[in-house]
């Protein structure tokens, strides 16, 4: 297992490759709400692989899968963004409007509650493949990521009901703030909390 900067592909997988590994990881991750939009994971998959802006993006890698990723960014411009034309291509003209409808505006915008300081960065988009939980996969990537970045401080943000949380206040993350959130009856996520790892924090990631 390696964890390479996504935007630098090695002889065992190319870069496109990466693309639909980053997004077939992504729609078996979040599948319980994209399953609303279109059922089919591999559809899902080929019509999601253009968002991810490759440049923000580690990839955990095992030979020429993906087990892994995990994105940072200034928090000021979100690591995704959705072309409502490819939705529609590969999920139909009524269903890929409909996906652009639902989903740019929760994942295209960065929309922390609290001004970024200057050296924090905003860590996101963790999903690990479900055949690699349990290995520790995304307590290495925070490491990696953390030591490659050239910010001190992080921010993060996370669904109440996501089991993650727990990893990032054991590697020094504390909330700062809970947005209650919409629809929580669909998406079984009451609110957003929305962490901070200080650039002094004690807890060691590794």
């Amino acid at each position: 297992m390696r964890i390479i900067p996504a935007s630098q592909p090695g002889p065992e997988i190319t870069a496109d490759e990466i693309s639909a590994e980053i997004s077939r990881v992504f729609v078996e991750g979040f599948y319980h709400l994209l399953k609303n939009l279109c059922k089919d994971k591999t559809r899902l998959a080929k019509a999601l692989a253009h968002m991810f802006k490759m440049e923000d993006f580690f990839v955990a890698l095992d030979g020429n899968r993906v087990a892994g990723f995990l994105a940072c960014t200034t928090g000021l411009e979100a690591c995704v963004k959705l072309d409502k034309t490819q939705l529609r291509k590969h999920l139909g003209f009524a269903r890929g409007s409909l996906a652009w409808l639902a989903m740019h505006k929760q994942i295209d915008i960065p929309h922390y509650p609290f001004p970024f300081e200057e050296g924090m960065g905003a860590l996101e988009n963790l999903a690990v493949d479900p055949a690699y939980r349990g290995q520790d996969i995304a307590r290495l990537l925070f490491a990696h990521v953390m030591d490659a970045v050239p910010y001190r401080s992080f921010a993060l943000e996370v669904a109440d009901n996501n089991t993650a949380q727990e990893l990032y206040k054991k590697i020094g993350f504390r909330e700062v703030a809970r947005i209650p959130q919409k629809f929580a009856a669909i998406t079984g996520t009451k609110a957003n909390l929305y962490m901070i790892r200080p650039a002094d924090a004690a807890v060691a990631v590794k």
